[in-house]
């Protein structure tokens, strides 16, 4: 999606500042968002499903169109789809530009295109919190290599952004960040943690620089 002019980073953005095409993604991405679609029963059906998104979620058992369906409920694969899905909804409503890759050999999930710059962003999501502990514990790693998860590098992605599916909020890591962790932990409006500053961050993927104000004549003379 093109951003409207002077529209970026509004996370409150007016669906009447976009066009009538934004705003019917943005309608379709918020339905896919909120439910989950059953198998399909032939291959047309399946065929017109995965050309929509690319793939099609498969519902667990007795579950289906639950608008308030515990993630927990689902496998690991349809929990980083719904995540995936929640990416595309959140960086519609800014204004964000996105693209997928047609392969799944790249380890980023998505190119976000800001201004003129694209960005190559990891999306993980963390569903419940660890059962010691009053954390949400973030995988900042990937792969299926016998040597297991391979943490992300700087060379890889430009940014992981991490959605907490109880809470409904993101972290947006630039890569040198968690570069070379293979997990972290996050308490959501916890004081003490340094991660919290990473919190709904999107203004990191801006990168038009501050303007700083001009001086008058008087002080560009020393006077």
């Amino acid at each position: 999606m093109s951003p409207p002019e002077n529209f970026f980073f509004n996370e409150t953005g007016d669906p009447e500042k976009f066009t009538n095409q934004q705003r019917g993604q943005l309608a379709e991405l918020e339905a896919s968002s909120g439910r989950l679609s059953p198998l399909p029963k032939s291959r047309a059906q399946s065929r017109d499903l995965k050309s929509l998104w690319g793939y099609t979620l498969s519902p667990p058992e007795n579950f289906f169109f639950n608008e308030t369906g515990d993630p927990e409920k689902f496998n690991n694969q349809q929990r980083g789809q719904l995540a995936e899905l929640a990416f595309m909804r959140k960086a519609a409503s800014l204004g964000l530009s996105i693209a997928k890759p047609w392969t799944e050999n790249e380890r980023y999930d998505f190119i976000a295109r800001v201004h003129n710059v694209c960005w190559r962003v990891q999306v993980k999501s963390a569903s419940k919190k660890s059962a010691l502990r009053n954390h949400y514990r973030v995988k900042t790693s990937g792969g299926g290599s016998r040597a297991g998860h391979t943490p992300y590098s700087a060379t890889e992605i430009d940014f992981l952004v991490a959605y907490i599916h109880p809470e409904n909020i993101w972290y947006v890591f630039p890569a040198n960040f968690i570069e070379g962790r293979k997990a972290i932990c996050l308490w959501p409006g916890s004081k003490r943690s340094t991660y919290e500053q990473y919190r709904e961050a999107w203004k990191l993927m801006d990168p038009t620089p501050a303007v700083a104000p001009v001086a008058s004549k008087e002080q560009a003379a020393g006077m």
